[in-house]
């Protein structure tokens, strides 16, 4: 990625302080972009992003004004907007996956279409089948009714977290229900 960097830039002097800023800052920013978005692969484009915004947005100027506590300070907020824009991206567009998933052309929620044409019983004993997060998640969700945000409180994950489990879960037990159709 250095290489990368380096070629973004004209003169040998900012290709120098690419060079110093990659090598003295990249870990720390990595480690910065990875608190904030729990992901490694994320982290990384944060951080590449953050780069990029450095050598872009005459930051390099500005690193250059700044002593070794302010260039670490400066850095430091770039890859903290960058791994926050970065996660707004990916929660917006998962809630939209989602969101997408569940908008049935009948308007009927989406527990009822799913199982639409399967017997109770049969759906409690392919329930038994799922693996206990799945289990877990479904029986708060269907059985419980909890809300999305009660859930999220009761297992300590966010509320995206459990509107993805859900959504998987469901998956899985229309699999497990299909499956066990063949089969009769």
């Amino acid at each position: 990625m250095l290489s990368f960097y380096l070629a973004s830039v004209d003169t040998p002097e900012e290709k120098s302080l690419i060079s110093r800023l990659y090598a003295d800052h990249k870990l720390m920013m990595y480690k910065i972009a990875f608190a904030i978005l729990k992901n490694s692969y994320d982290a990384e484009d944060a951080v590449h992003d953050a780069f990029i915004n450095i050598i872009r947005k005459d930051g390099l100027s500005k690193i250059k004004g700044f002593d070794r506590q302010g260039e670490r300070a400066y850095i430091t907020a770039i890859v903290k907007r960058a791994a926050i824009k970065l996660y707004n991206t990916r929660k917006k567009t998962a809630a939209e996956d989602i969101d997408e998933f569940y908008s049935l052309e009948g308007g009927d929620p989406p527990e009822e279409t799913l199982f639409a044409g399967y017997e109770a019983e049969r759906v409690g004993k392919a329930l038994l089948k799922l693996s206990p997060n799945d289990y877990e998640i479904l029986f708060l969700s269907l059985v419980n009714e909890l809300t999305d945000k009660e859930i999220a409180a009761q297992l300590d994950i966010r509320e995206d977290a459990v509107r993805q489990r859900i959504h998987r879960a469901k998956l899985r037990l229309r699999k497990i229900l299909q499956k066990e159709e063949v089969t009769l």
